[in-house]
């Protein structure tokens, strides 16, 4: 794993489950997007 991955996980260690639901959203909306300007 790239270390922007890790660092991006150890924050994730910490978040409740709101913040979870919120980072799944913004990666479900990235993913989207990028299959867009495919």
């Amino acid at each position: 794993k790239s270390t922007r991955r890790l660092q991006i996980e150890k924050y994730m260690d910490s978040f409740t489950d709101k913040e979870l639901s919120l980072m799944e959203s913004l990666a479900s909306g990235i993913n989207e997007a990028r299959n867009i300007e495919d």
